[in-house]
């Protein structure tokens, strides 16, 4: 027993032995802060704390040498994890700029720095971010990341409530479990389209978030993923969504529809067999993928373009779009219009002169409207509102209209 615990303890030293030069503690002292960093072994550092002296405006190295060495070699910085820092100086620190020789910044390097506001992170390098970066960095307004992210981790700004948007990078393929959870301020983001997943809880308690584009690729979606986003008014769910979890969209007050694949009639995040994704039911529009391509316009309202009508008015949209509906409905037509503009319209794309067009004239002193062109023979596959107004500097747009009023708008819209 002994002789055991004995060359237990002889392999143990012996195997410290052997990755001490690797994980030997360094201090290196630049821009008048002290870090401390280990060697990697393989020609680099990590920086892992910061020592003392942490600035307002904090510069991680991009190369650091020995403070506490006659050792003269230096090397470039490759990660930064600060989770593990040898002295918590976070308090004064209200941005960071993370060099470009860095590739990979470690879980919750971070984490509850509460007086962090701006962070700046640019390399050309594939870059992988840690689980919780900026976990419940609570004043954090402004994000700048690398533009070829290969690997993010699980709520990386979660908690963070003042942040008003980030722009990801085109490379991204997933959005993890609670990257944006109860980021109160968010207003704005703009999904990479090489996004395949959304994760549990990803945007969850987004307050703010009026509108969101999924992109086509995506095909789960997953629990809780946009609970709460009370100010999300239409959401369009891709026809590639095979799953949808549960409560997914549900506390989303302010939502007005939700275009559904029909493939997922009857499994709308369903929880113990009730469908769960949707408090109301009743605000769901099913599209046939083979019948219609679901647009969302400028403002964030999804339209319904039939594909049929795309193939047989725009193809040469869909050539030049690869066959993309989307991309084609979102082609400028001849005469100025996008095409899906054109279709809700019911012009003809190929000819210029088709631009809707409203005219007035006064017959027996009452205003009557005339519009080009006359589409009254389907006026029941499109809804028409006439809104009046008394002075242009005057109230919001009023209908229906009468006499008194002096200007007159059309909208033209799908039932």
């Amino acid at each position: 027993m002994c002789k055991m615990t004995m060359r237990s303890c002889i392999l143990l030293v012996a195997a410290f032995g052997v990755n001490m030069q690797a994980w030997a503690l360094w201090t290196c002292t630049t821009g008048g802060t002290k870090w401390s960093f280990t060697y990697t072994g393989e020609g680099g550092a990590i920086v892992n704390g910061i020592a003392e002296n942490a600035m307002s405006s904090l510069v991680v190295p991009s190369v650091v040498s020995h403070d506490n060495s006659d050792n003269p070699s230096s090397w470039p910085v490759v990660r930064l994890d600060l989770k593990s820092t040898i002295s918590s100086i976070r308090e004064p620190v209200a941005s960071v700029l993370i060099p470009a020789s860095v590739s990979e910044v470690a879980g919750s390097s971070f984490d509850k720095w509460f007086f962090l506001q701006r962070a700046e992170w640019q390399t050309d390098k594939p870059a992988t971010i840690g689980a919780f970066m900026f976990s419940s960095c609570s004043n954090l307004v402004s994000v700048t990341m690398p533009t070829n992210i290969v690997s993010m981790g699980i709520g990386v700004f979660k908690n963070c409530v003042r942040l008003p948007t980030v722009e990801l990078a085109t490379t991204l393929g997933e959005i993890s479990d609670s990257t944006f959870m109860n980021c109160a301020s968010l207003s704005y983001l703009a999904i990479p389209e090489n996004v395949v997943s959304i994760g549990d809880s990803a945007f969850r308690g987004c307050s703010s978030l009026s509108s969101i584009k999924i992109p086509a690729r995506v095909a789960t979606i997953g629990e809780y993923a946009f609970y709460g986003c009370a100010s999300l008014q239409y959401v369009v769910i891709p026809e590639r969504v095979s799953s949808l979890g549960g409560y997914s969209f549900a506390g989303c007050t302010g939502l007005k529809k939700a275009f559904v694949p029909v493939s997922l009639k009857g499994n709308l995040g369903k929880v113990r067999g009730k469908e769960t994704a949707f408090d109301d039911v009743s605000i769901v529009v099913y599209y046939d993928c083979d019948v219609s391509q679901v647009i969302v316009t400028s403002d964030g309202e999804p339209v319904a373009v039939d594909k049929t009508w795309l193939e047989g008015n725009a193809s040469l949209f869909l050539a030049a779009a690869g066959g993309d509906y989307e991309t084609a409905a979102e082609s400028v037509a001849a005469n100025g219009m996008r095409v899906w503009e054109c279709y809700v319209a019911g012009l003809d794309t190929t000819d210029p002169d088709s631009r809707f067009k409203v005219a007035m004239e006064m017959k027996e002193g009452l205003p009557v409207l005339t519009w080009r062109p006359n589409l009254n023979e389907e006026i029941e596959s499109r809804i028409y509102t006439i809104y009046g107004k008394q002075t242009l500097n005057g109230e919001d747009w009023t209908t229906p209209t009468n006499s008194l009023h002096r200007f007159f708008k059309v909208s033209v819209a799908l039932p």
